[in-house]
């Protein structure tokens, strides 16, 4: 078991990002904790779709493929586009991944370096519309799983955050997570230019946010996307922030 007492009361300010439409589902703000900003959307799990391929089961790749897919699948834009784990050369999920009920990558199991495979991982699947996460090994694959995706280490446990994650670990990376706030799902993604969080950090986010339940989804490459920012080039540059080739992404809708 593990607690952070070094950081303190959290303390996070959020910033609202309208959304579409009226009463919406979905809320983006910006959220601060321990030095660190993010980016958190707040959803319901009905308003969570996860892709892989195009029609022709060709890897989208990029965010700006996403977004047509997205669109062309579910009959509607999504709000907001998150790459969803971690992945092996050519754009394989490393782990478990479920879409729209089928299995497509198999939950694995194996021993191995890096994240991924740091004990425990874990498995973010929506049921009947209900979110959950839970270790790898306790996970059981059933037709009534929506959505599924395997990655880590877990953050977040029934509340507690592993031990492994000490307050003064040097590894400051840009990172995004899940979570689990009841019958609600918290993404979060920390903020270019910022300090970065170190995985204690991340993991005690969450836990400040109210989730009971959290996992790491990758780190470095990890982007978030904005749909109407896929249209527009980045102001001043012609950098485009998402022809990073990417596996999976999770498509968040308004």
């Amino acid at each position: 078991m593990d607690r952070d007492d070094s950081i303190g009361v959290p303390k996070y300010v959020e910033s609202p990002r309208k959304t579409s439409g009226k009463s919406p589902t979905t809320t983006i703000t910006l959220v601060e904790y321990a030095g660190v900003s993010y980016q958190k959307i707040e959803t319901d799990p009905d308003r969570v779709k996860l892709i892989l391929n195009d029609a022709k089961h060709h890897r989208l790749k990029s965010f700006s493929k996403a977004v047509y897919e997205s669109e062309s699948r579910f009959y509607s834009k999504a709000l907001v586009l998150m790459n969803s784990g971690i992945f092996e050369p050519g754009e394989t999920p490393t782990g478990l991944h479920i879409e729209n009920f089928k299995t497509m990558v198999p939950l694995n199991l194996k021993e191995g370096k890096g994240n991924f495979y740091t004990k425990p991982n874990g498995v973010f699947s929506i049921k009947k519309e209900s979110p959950s996460i839970s270790e790898s090994s306790l996970f059981k694959d059933e037709k009534t799983i929506r959505l599924g995706v395997q990655s880590g280490p877990l953050l977040l446990s029934k509340g507690t955050i592993s031990s492994k994650f000490t307050p003064k670990n040097p590894s400051r990376k840009r990172r995004n997570g899940v979570g689990v706030k009841g019958k609600k799902i918290i993404f979060l993604i920390s903020m270019p230019g910022s300090k970065q969080p170190n995985m204690n950090e991340l993991a005690n986010a969450f836990k400040s946010l109210g989730c009971t339940d959290a996992l790491y989804l990758d780190g470095t490459i990890s982007k978030s996307v904005l749909s109407a920012d896929l249209l527009r080039p980045k102001k001043g540059s012609n950098e485009r922030t998402w022809e990073r080739n990417y596996a999976g992404f999770f498509a968040i809708y308004p």
